[in-house]
């Protein structure tokens, strides 16, 4: 590696467009996710619209607010939609249980789109 090539780079505006989605996904405004992740409006309007750089304690503040995974966020999800992160997301913090008893709610909508 060359002494001028930095050896990690960060790719804002596709970390804003991470965040757009998820929060779009989740349902949640920019004031609420404002208000969830303690910061102004104004800061995550700049930050979705790529008029300003996030700092590291602001991003954990998101992830947080958003209740998703940091890695997701910064480098994506290999093509799975962020819709396939928050459920795989939710059911993580599923019982086997409470897994279970899920089953037959998924299976009934498979059902039903045939």
């Amino acid at each position: 590696m060359s002494a001028n090539m930095p050896r990690y780079t960060l790719d804002y505006e596709a970390l804003a467009e991470r965040v757009k989605e998820y929060r779009r996904v989740l349902g949640l405004s920019q004031q609420t996710l404002a208000e969830l992740a303690d910061l102004s409006t104004t800061s995550i309007a700049q930050f979705e619209s790529y008029r300003k750089q996030i700092n590291l304690q602001t991003f954990i503040k998101i992830c947080n607010a958003l209740d998703v995974d940091a890695n997701l966020l910064i480098n994506g999800s290999d093509g799975a939609k962020p819709i396939d992160g928050v459920i795989n997301g939710l059911l993580d913090k599923l019982t086997d249980k409470e897994k279970v008893l899920l089953y037959p709610v998924l299976t009934a909508i498979i059902a039903h789109r045939a």
